[in-house]
């Protein structure tokens, strides 16, 4: 049985098609895990692409280029934003494992958490990566070996 989830540190050709979505993301990105997430639940055939330096030598046609970003597989199509791409695999993916209540209160108030911890506990979790040395020392290094095709070895 293939696993839903291959990671990989090189994109393959944009003009090469497959039945997996290819996700760009690197761990340091709340955003980032968050998709990451979600496409496990839903068990949404992906491949975790870690975005790093080399891979701006050619990137994807999409802007802004920020993670997640995400490749549609049947035209390749490249995609950002988690809160548009969650409700873009809810229209592609129906009834696989939604995320999205049925009743339409309970969606809006899941809308609203949601677009409150993506714009404001983000603030929270940077304080509390930054502001205490030895929390700030662990992030530089882990985010910095986010940025090393070799995986920092």
């Amino acid at each position: 049985m293939r696993s839903n989830v291959e990671i990989t540190r090189t994109p393959s050709s944009a003009s090469q098609v497959t039945d997996r979505y290819q996700f760009i993301g690197v761990t340091g990105s709340p955003y980032s895990v968050k998709m990451r997430a979600l496409m496990r639940y839903r068990r949404l055939p992906f491949d975790w692409i870690v975005r790093f330096p080399q891979l701006e030598a050619n990137p994807p046609a999409v802007r802004p280029l920020v993670v997640p970003i995400l490749r549609f597989p049947e035209d390749g199509s490249y995609h950002v934003d988690s809160t548009p791409l969650a409700h873009a695999l809810e229209a592609r993916h129906p009834g696989q494992r939604s995320v999205i209540p049925d009743d339409p209160t309970l969606a809006f108030l899941g809308d609203l958490i949601e677009d409150l911890a993506d714009e404001w506990v983000t603030k929270m979790m940077f304080h509390y990566r930054w502001s205490y040395s030895e929390d700030a020392e662990y992030c530089r290094l882990w985010i910095a070996s986010d940025m090393r095709p070799d995986g920092g070895a």
